[in-house]
């Protein structure tokens, strides 16, 4: 409950807040139901930021879900320095992202399941 008063209190001082959240997460596509880790892509944040406005960078909330990676220490001390008090997970000096719920994301209950429906929407004849 006090993520939600918090979520509630953040968008009543500023309806744009939910705008500025960076959702975190991850999503596996297969065509034969193997997961290939030659395959698996890896994305780095810092990358993504250089392509994001400052203006739009300075308001940037960061959400992260409960993976585990998420809470390393080494992960927490580079959000503390380059996010202080401003992001959003399990060990957040801001406020703890609530235990068990995927389902609150936009990513989750919205975007992977359109996603997915779009990508296997049509069968793939080849496997390239």
């Amino acid at each position: 409950m006090e993520f939600y008063l918090w979520l509630q209190g953040m968008y009543l001082e500023n309806p744009d807040f939910l705008q500025n959240i960076l959702y975190t997460d991850e999503a596996t596509f297969t065509t034969n139901g193997i997961v290939s880790s030659q395959n698996i892509r890896m994305w780095r944040f810092t990358d993504a930021l250089g392509e994001l406005p400052l203006d739009y960078r300075y308001n940037l909330h960061l959400q992260l879900d409960g993976a585990p990676i998420h809470n390393a220490v080494i992960v927490r001390n580079w959000l503390n320095e380059n996010f202080p008090n401003y992001w959003i997970g399990r060990s957040s000096p801001l406020i703890r992202w609530p235990p068990r719920s995927p389902d609150i994301t936009p990513l989750d209950f919205f975007l992977w399941g359109r996603i997915k429906n779009k990508v296997y929407a049509t069968r793939p004849q080849t496997q390239e």
